[in-house]
């Protein structure tokens, strides 16, 4: 297998901030259960989603979600109000895409016949029917290269190029609405308790063959 990824394999910016039950269900087939959540927040933090009219505004509405931990290990109360707790073992896991794609990415290239390409990007590709013809070109250098082979996975997000070639078209209603994400980072300091973990939000490519 060849993976081609036109960035550097580091992605600075959180991105998708929460891995869902069913993803974290998949992990755990694949075995990566355990490194997701070392990755992810402390389990013991709960997670808050704050809405506020600014960084240090008004606090509009809270949603408070319960813990990994407490739902690893959940309570009759906690089990009365959140069902969820005897249909998975996950809850909703708080990791970054900057922290999820490495552990990922580690997975891949662990088997000896991946090979992974940064830098590298799909420019046209043809098929046949033994497989697939694909021109990829490194984004530095601007060098061609021709691969083979016997399928081609679009993994290029809802820009895909793959997509795009193949004449598939979306339907239905596009953006539903516009959002600008900030990230912020402060330094560490020794408090007299445990402050509150929460995400704030204001209004405002990768193929394989």
């Amino acid at each position: 297998c060849l993976l081609i990824d036109q960035g550097d394999g580091h992605n600075p910016h959180p991105r998708a901030n929460m891995a869902g039950q069913r993803s974290m269900e998949i992990f755990r087939r694949w075995g990566l259960a355990d490194q997701v959540l070392q990755a992810s927040l402390p389990a013991d933090y709960p997670i808050d989603v704050i809405f506020t009219t600014r960084l240090r505004g008004h606090e509009i509405h809270r949603f408070s979600l319960t813990s990994t931990a407490d739902f690893m290990a959940p309570t009759d109360a906690l089990r009365a109000s959140l069902p969820d707790v005897d249909w998975s073992p996950y809850f909703k896991t708080q990791i970054g895409q900057n922290y999820l794609e490495p552990v990922i990415c580690a997975f891949a290239a662990s088997y000896d016949k991946v090979q992974i390409r940064h830098h590298w990007q799909l420019q046209s590709f043809t098929q046949d029917a033994d497989g697939v013809t694909a021109q990829i070109q490194h984004t530095q250098s601007g060098a061609l290269e021709t691969v083979r082979a016997a399928y081609l996975v679009g993994c290029d997000g809802g820009r895909s190029v793959v997509r795009q070639r193949l004449g598939i078209q979306f339907t239905g209603r596009g953006a539903l609405a516009r959002h600008h994400a900030a990230r912020g980072a402060a330094a560490r300091q020794r408090l007299s308790v445990r402050p509150r973990r929460g995400r704030h939000r204001d209004r405002g490519s990768r193929t394989a063959c």
